[in-house]
């Protein structure tokens, strides 16, 4: 058993043998996805530029992902509005400016999904 003199000053031991006793940072794996959108954009300006023939035959394909896109709006505000309200009724419980609160939220969140 390793006495307290053994443990390094930051609380932690190190991780094994042969180990720097650094921690391993978590990846972040939406980065790949930002990187991935940003590529997309400068590939699709690429081939507009190059081949506009191609890129006028790809607009099919554009179309069905806008209207994806499209699709989704609705229900991710509706989500986004029923956990906003479940997290806020709390508040209508501290008074008036709780109640107030709640009340222009529900209208700003139902005139946004009106608009979407």
């Amino acid at each position: 058993m390793a006495s307290s003199a053994d443990i390094p000053s930051g609380g932690s031991r190190p991780a094994g043998p042969g180990s720097t006793g650094t921690a391993v940072r978590k990846k972040d794996r939406t980065h790949f996805l930002y990187m991935a959108a940003i590529a997309a954009v400068v590939l699709g300006a690429v081939l507009g530029l190059a081949a506009p023939e191609a890129g006028r035959a790809l607009k099919p394909l554009g179309t069905r992902f806008v209207a994806l896109i499209k699709m989704m709006i609705a229900p991710i505000i509706f989500c986004t509005i029923v956990l906003g309200v479940g997290s806020i009724a709390k508040a209508a419980t501290v008074g008036k400016v709780g109640g107030l609160a709640l009340v222009y939220f529900m209208l700003m969140s139902t005139f946004a999904l009106a608009i979407g």
